[in-house]
């Protein structure tokens, strides 16, 4: 609720809206791991691996539909587990 009214008073003031990623949440309910340097070396990998281009290559030549299942795959799971955590 907060996270809305922040955001409508962000845009009433014409700047950028807040918002949290409550997936991490979900995330760290599944792995069980909330360390601060495993998320700095996955930040560091994914910076690597974007500015690399044959990385990038490899990302895009993957079809839209497999992108989208594997998106929808991670999402329903954290669904699933952010069920179990209630």
């Amino acid at each position: 609720m907060a996270d809305a009214v922040c955001s409508i008073l962000a845009s009433l003031f014409t700047s950028m809206p807040n918002t949290t990623f409550s997936q991490n949440n979900g995330v760290i309910a599944i792995t069980k791991c909330a360390s601060r340097r495993a998320g700095l070396a996955t930040g560091f990998w994914l910076i690597l691996m974007g500015v690399l281009a044959k990385v990038a290559g490899i990302i895009t030549s993957i079809p839209d539909c497999g992108k989208s299942y594997a998106y929808k795959f991670v999402q329903y799971t954290l669904l699933t587990h952010a069920y179990r955590l209630r």
